[in-house]
């Protein structure tokens, strides 16, 4: 009994197939066992799932914030100890939720 009994049909330009055909015959493979092979042998990378441009934009964020409370240090030799201590659990909190968007895969409530 035939091991591979589904057939897949694609449409590829001139081009490609000429290259189909060139490193199938170089590696001395047939066409279709080329194409088999590379399929085996790609490595897919998958990204996980997270809106990196919410972190990115929030990670921003917080960094401005910082940036502002530096320079008003450099202005009055003075910090205020709560926008500090804001701005730093601002930055615990979503490193924690992109910790857990990566653990466990979730970004529905996001933005919220």
């Amino acid at each position: 009994m035939r091991r591979r009994n589904n057939r897949i049909v694609i449409h590829v330009s001139d081009d490609e197939l000429e290259t189909i055909n060139f490193n199938a015959e170089v590696l001395k493979l047939s066409r279709e066992k080329y194409i088999r092979e590379t399929l085996n042998k790609t490595d897919f990378i998958v990204p996980p799932p997270i809106d990196y441009r919410y972190f990115i934009n929030e990670f921003n964020r917080i960094g401005n914030n910082l940036n502002q409370l530096v320079k008003q240090v450099h202005a009055t030799n003075n910090i205020h100890e709560d926008d500090l201590l804001k701005v730093i659990q601002e930055f615990k909190t979503k490193v924690s939720e992109l910790n857990k968007i990566i653990l466990y895969g979730s970004n529905e409530n996001i933005n919220s």
